[in-house]
């Protein structure tokens, strides 16, 4: 029985290397239940895990804690902050939550992660989101806290059908397109709050439009003037 095992263990390590860091979760389901708890987790931090954390300690060896982010993205929950963010973040299909901070943009990279049900970007000076915002079909929460250059949302944003709650906090240059807000059909919540937003005439326009639609609203702001 040993040798069988062990020849699968083989036979899997073949395929481990040919196979995409993307797909690499769906081999669960081809693992024998013996080996899926402990093999299979090797597997994951050898051809996932391992490799973006390797990617952020090359370029931040005096900031980081290996151990804390690889504990952390093994719970599906990331938070960065300073940090440019590696390309290998795609491959962690498996991220639920993601909060990044003091970045001057949110690379394409992060709209791969399919799974992402949590977004959150704050004290970022960046001017603008990705165009492919909308691949990220799960998101049910996107939160954009200071990020006082930030004009407006993507036009995929619409694609976006599980948004439940968006909230803007001190994004004072925000432009209010209220074609981009109705068309996220799935809104629950929307939070407008801090500092002085200077299309103030707009957000107060559009969080009536989204009252009367049966969006929960907070309106908490200064007019700007």
């Amino acid at each position: 029985m040993y040798y069988y095992v062990l020849r699968y263990q083989e036979l899997l390590d073949a395929l481990v290397e040919r196979v995409a860091p993307k797909t690499v979760f769906k081999l669960q389901r081809i693992i024998p239940e013996k080996l899926s708890s402990d093999y299979y987790n090797q597997v994951i931090d050898r051809v996932v895990y391992q490799p973006f954390v390797d990617s952020l300690f090359r370029c931040y060896p005096l900031q980081l804690d290996p151990q804390k982010i690889l504990t952390s993205v093994k719970k599906q929950k990331l938070k960065m902050t300073g940090i440019q963010i590696p390309t290998t973040i795609a491959n962690l299909q498996q991220l639920r939550y993601l909060c990044i901070g003091t970045i001057i943009e949110v690379p394409k990279c992060v709209t791969d992660l399919e799974n992402l049900e949590t977004l959150k970007v704050w004290n970022s000076p960046l001017g603008s989101l990705p165009r492919t915002l909308g691949n990220l079909t799960k998101l049910r929460v996107l939160e954009l806290e200071f990020c006082r250059n930030l004009q407006r949302l993507p036009a995929s944003v619409t694609k976006l059908g599980r948004l439940e709650k968006l909230r803007l906090n001190s994004c004072d240059r925000f432009k209010f397109e209220t074609r981009v807000f109705l068309g996220l059909s799935g809104l629950k919540r929307f939070d407008i709050v801090g500092g002085h937003f200077k299309h103030w005439e707009q957000a107060m326009a559009l969080s009536e439009i989204l009252r009367l639609r049966g969006v929960d609203v907070e309106r908490e702001f200064d007019d700007g003037t």
